[in-house]
C-alpha cells in the first residue's frame, strides 16, 4: 500500500509486512488502521527518505496527553523498517520506569519477542565495548551485502534513557562503526522534556542537549523527530536552534478520546472544587484526613464496586497528587490507608449498627452524585453489597523516585489502586483505568506544559466517563480551563500551517495571563502579551497591493446585504456625514467569512492586527457558533476625507465628538455586548496630495467581556 505523503512530503512511504503486522496484532478494525497508518505515513513523508546521504532534519509530532504518542511513534517506527530503514534510535525519556515502559512497548507490539523478531535487532543503553560494537556494525553491513533482500536483514533499534551519559556512550559506540550510508530516525519520546538547551539565554549547552548534538554529529544523516503533548517549548526555541523543528504535525485522537474539552467546561459535573480550609498549606496533618479526601475515595470505591459487580475488565485507580514534596506524599498515603482500614472494620459491624448505617448513609450520597453523569450504574443496594470486597481489592501505593530509580508499576497485583505521588505521576506514566484525581496542589508558577503533564485524567476513558471526578483548587482549574482555550488555539494554527516550513509559522495564540508558555530559560526570546484594542483596523489599507481586491470584498459584502440597511436610530440632529447605516443582528459566522477572513494586508503591523481580530473572532465562535454582530456603514457609505503622515499611515480614522450636532464620535458607534464592524469608504491626503481614492477601512470592536489574552514571540 502507498500512502500519500500530502502537502510538504518530502517522499511517499509504503506500508508493508511490519505495519500490517502490528494492527493485526493491536486488534483494529481497518477504519482506525487505516487512521493510524495514515498518519504514521504523514509523518514518515515529512522526514528525510532511507536513501539520504548527508543531511539532517528536525521535526515535530503533537499529540494530546495520553492520547496514543507511543502507538504513533510504534507505527512510524514498523513503516521504517517497512521502507528500509536501517537504524531507528528511541530517546525513551529521561527516568527507568518510562525507558522500562516504552521498550516493552516497542518489543511488545513490534511482535520482537516473537517470530517477527529476525526482522529487528534490539539494544538497550547500549555501552561501547568491543561486542556491541561488533553487533552493531555486523547488523548494518547485511543492509549493503544484500541490498535486494531486506527479509535477511535486521533493523537496528536501539532505546536509550535521555541523559548526558547514556547519550554520551551511545554517541561514542557509533562514532566507533562505519555507518556509511546510513540514514538514521532518532524519536525523541517527551521531546519537550530535558533535550532543550537550558543555557540558551548564556549562550552555552546544558549537559542533555549537548550529548543530542553530539549524537546527532555522529550520524551522515537523519531526522530527529520530537513527539510531544505540550509542545510550547519546541514551538518557542530560537529557529535557528538545530532542535527547532522544521515541520510539524498534529496527531488526532480515536473517538474513546476524554480530553479537555470533555471535562474543564463552565459547570462541568466532572471537576469538583476542594475547599480553600483542605489544602495542604492549611490542613494540618494532626487533623486527620481532610473531608473532601474522604468523599473523593467514596467517589472512587463505588466505581471500583461497580467493576467488581463487572468483568473487572483492566484496572480502577485513583491517582493523589498533593506536593512535589515526598514528606507530604506520606502523610496522604497514610490518610489513604487509615480511611480504607476504617471503612472495612466499619463494614464488618452489623448492619443495624449507628457507624455502619452512617457510612451507607454517606455512599449513597457518593452514588447519587455518580448518577448525574452515569446513567448505566446498578442499583446502590448491589453496589453496596459489593463495597467490602472492592474496598478489600484495593491497594494505596506511593509512586515517585526511590534512589533515583521509579520501579516498573506491577498493575497486576490488584484490581484497585490509589496512588500518591508528584512527578513520578507526571508525564509519561499511564495511570490505568483512572477514575478519580484528588489534586491539592497548587497551579504553582503557572508554567502551561507542566500543568498539563499533570493530566493524568486525560486519556480514552469514554466508556467509564460517568466514574471519573477531579477534584482541584479554584487556581488550578482556572488554569486547566484556560489551558485547553491555549491549546486548541495553538493546534489550530499549526493545522492551518500543515506542509509549510515552520520557520514562517507566526508564533502567535491565546495564552491566559495566569499562564506561562514554558520555562524562560529554552526560549532565546521573551513572550510579549497582548489583549484586543478597543478598536482594530488597518493603518495602511491604501497599499496598491491590496486596495483593489479589498474594496471588491467589502463591496460585495455590503451589496449582499441588501435592503436589511438601516439608518442608525439617534441621528436626527447629526450632519450627513455623521449619519450612519447599520445592520443589526447579523450572524458573526457570516461577517467572519465573507468580510474579515478574505481581507487582505501587506504591512507587517496590519497583518498582525488582521490576525489577531480573525483569532478573537474565532474564539467567539467557537464558543457561541450562533454568535451575532452589528455592521455598521459609516456615512452611509459616502466618501471622508483622511489625512496620512509621512510614514504613509491614516491620521485619525475616527471622527470625533461633535458637541454643537451632540455626535458622539465614531468610537461610540457600536454596541456594547457583541462584535460591531464599522465600513469606511475613504479619500486619502498626504498635505495637498491625494494619495488614494475609493479605499476601504474595516474596524472592529470585541466587547471587553470577550476578549482574549493573546501571547506572541518576535522571530529571530
Amino acid at each position: 500500500m502507498i500512502i500519500e505523503s500530502g502537502e510538504g512530503g518530502l517522499w511517499t512511504p509504503t506500508a508493508g509486512v511490519e505495519v500490517t503486522a502490528l494492527m493485526e496484532r493491536k486488534g483494529f478494525d481497518d477504519q482506525a488502521s487505516a487512521k493510524i497508518v495514515g498518519e504514521a505515513g504523514r509523518i514518515l513523508s515529512m522526514c528525510l527518505p532511507p536513501t539520504t546521504q548527508d543531511d539532517d532534519r528536525a521535526g515535530l509530532v503533537i499529540g494530546y496527553v495520553q492520547s496514543g504518542k507511543t502507538l504513533s511513534f510504534t507505527t512510524v517506527t514498523a513503516l521504517a523498517r517497512d521502507n528500509r530503514y536501517r537504524l531507528v534510535i528511541v530517546l525513551a525519556g529521561t527516568k527507568t520506569n518510562l525507558l522500562d515502559q516504552n521498550e516493552e512497548r516497542l518489543t511488545g507490539d513490534l511482535g520482537i519477542l516473537e517470530e517477527r523478531g529476525k526482522f529487528w535487532r534490539v539494544l538497550v543503553n547500549p555501552r561501547s565495548d568491543v561486542d556491541k560494537i561488533e553487533e552493531v556494525q555486523a547488523t548494518l553491513d547485511l543492509w549493503d551485502r544484500y541490498k535486494d533482500r531486506p527479509e535477511r536483514c535486521r533493523t537496528l533499534l536501539i532505546v536509550v534513557m535521555k541523559n548526558a551519559a547514556r547519550l554520551g556512550q551511545l554517541a561514542t559506540l557509533l562514532s566507533k562503526c562505519k555507518l556509511g550510508s546510513t540514514c538514521a530516525l532518532l524519536i525523541d519520546d517527551e521531546g519537550d522534556q530535558a533535550g532543550l538547551n537550558t543555557k540558551a539565554r548564556q549562550n552555552d549547552e546544558s549537559p542533555t542537549y549537548a550529548s543530542i548534538l553530539g549524537l546527532r554529529n555522529v550520524l551522515p544523516a537523519h531526522t530527529y523527530l520530537q513527539y510531544t503533548a505540550t509542545p510550547q517549548a519546541p514551538l518557542l526555541i530560537s529557529r535557528i536552534d538545530r532542535l527547532s523543528p522544521a515541520f510539524a504535525e498534529l496527531l488526532k485522537p480515536g473517538n474513546g478520546y476524554i480530553g479537555g474539552k470533555d471535562l474543564f467546561y463552565e459547570g462541568s459535573p466532572h471537576v469538583e472544587l476542594i475547599p480553600a480550609e483542605d489544602l495542604p498549606d492549611v490542613w494540618s496533618i494532626e487533623d486527620g484526613p481532610p473531608p473532601s479526601l474522604e468523599k473523593a475515595m467514596r467517589l472512587f470505591f463505588i466505581g471500583v464496586a461497580v467493576g467488581v459487580i463487572g468483568d473487572r475488565e483492566g484496572y480502577r485507580s485513583m491517582m493523589i497528587h498533593p506536593s512535589h514534596l515526598r514528606g507530604i506524599h506520606d502523610d496522604y498515603a497514610t490518610w489513604a490507608r487509615s480511611i480504607r482500614k476504617l471503612w472495612l472494620e466499619t463494614l464488618l459491624e452489623p448492619e443495624d449498627s449507628p457507624d455502619r448505617l452512617d457510612l451507607r448513609g454517606d455512599f449513597l450520597k457518593a452514588y447519587e452524585d455518580i448518577t448525574a453523569t452515569a446513567t448505566d450504574l446498578p442499583p446502590f443496594d448491589e453496589i453496596w453489597s459489593e463495597m467490602d470486597f472492592a474496598i478489600e481489592e484495593t491497594k494505596v501505593q506511593i509512586v515517585n523516585a526511590s534512589n533515583g530509580r521509579i520501579e516498573t508499576f506491577p498493575w497486576s497485583d490488584s484490581y484497585g489502586w490509589i496512588l500518591v505521588g508528584g512527578a513520578g505521576l507526571d508525564r509519561g506514566f499511564t495511570v490505568e483505568g483512572l477514575t478519580v484525581t484528588y489534586m491539592p496542589r497548587g497551579a504553582g508558577t503557572g508554567m502551561a506544559d507542566t500543568i498539563q503533564q499533570r493530566a493524568r485524567f486525560f486519556g480514552y476513558k469514554r466508556d467509564y466517563l460517568g466514574l471519573v471526578r477531579i477534584f482541584v483548587d479554584t487556581d488550578v482549574r482556572h488554569a486547566f480551563t484556560a489551558y485547553v482555550k491555549h491549546e486548541e488555539s495553538l493546534r489550530g494554527s499549526l493545522e492551518k500551517h500543515l506542509g509549510k516550513p515552520m520557520k514562517t509559522w507566526r508564533r502567535l495564540f491565546f495564552l491566559d495571563s495566569s499562564l506561562k508558555p514554558t520555562r524562560r530559560s529554552v526560549m532565546a526570546l521573551d513572550i510579549m502579551r497582548a489583549r484586543a484594542r478597543d478598536w482594530i483596523n488597518a493603518d495602511h489599507p491604501q497599499d496598491e497591493e491590496v486596495v483593489d481586491q479589498n474594496r471588491q470584498v467589502v463591496e460585495a459584502f455590503v451589496q449582499s446585504l441588501g435592503n436589511q440597511w438601516q439608518p442608525l436610530p439617534g441621528s436626527e440632529g447629526w450632519t450627513d456625514i455623521q449619519k450612519h447605516k447599520k445592520v443589526s443582528g447579523l450572524s458573526l459566522e457570516r461577517a467572519y467569512e465573507d468580510l474579515l477572513v478574505p481581507l487582505t494586508a501587506t504591512d507587517d503591523s496590519d497583518a498582525l492586527d488582521q490576525l489577531l481580530v480573525a483569532m478573537q473572532v474565532r474564539s467567539i465562535l467557537d464558543d457561541n457558533p450562533k454568535a451575532l454582530c452589528d455592521i455598521f456603514l459609516m456615512s452611509g457609505g459616502a466618501e471622508r476625507e483622511r489625512a496620512v503622515n509621512d510614514r504613509g499611515s491614516v491620521q485619525n480614522a475616527f471622527q470625533g465628538a461633535n458637541a454643537p450636532t451632540n455626535y458622539p464620535g465614531d468610537r461610540a458607534i457600536r454596541t456594547a455586548d457583541r462584535v460591531s464592524i464599522q465600513i469606511h469608504k475613504l479619500k486619502l491626503h498626504h498635505g495637498t496630495q491625494i494619495v488614494a481614492q475609493d479605499v476601504r477601512l474595516i474596524a472592529t470592536h470585541i466587547p471587553e467581556a470577550l476578549r482574549e489574552d493573546i501571547a506572541m514571540q518576535d522571530d529571530d
